[in-house]
């Protein structure tokens, strides 16, 4: 699931996906604002066919949550 979401988040942000790691903060690392955040979220939710709750959005830290995230989704 990792590498699904690191192409998406790397055509998404244009990001080079080894620049997107696991333990890559989001904001600290990536530079993500709340509008990138939101949006890659719509990203996320149209490639992987799943809803992500807003308030879970929120608490987003890592890509490593995002991974947690949408594997608990999909299940």
């Amino acid at each position: 699931m990792f590498e699904e979401i690191r192409e998406i988040m790397s055509e998404a942000l244009g990001v080079k996906e080894s620049q997107l790691q696991l333990d890559a903060n989001l904001r600290d690392d990536l530079g993500i604002d709340s509008l990138d955040a939101v949006e890659l979220m719509m990203t996320l939710e149209d490639h992987l066919g799943i809803k992500i709750d807003e308030t879970k959005a929120q608490d987003l830290a890592t890509i490593k949550d995002i991974v947690e995230l949408v594997e608990s989704l999909k299940g």
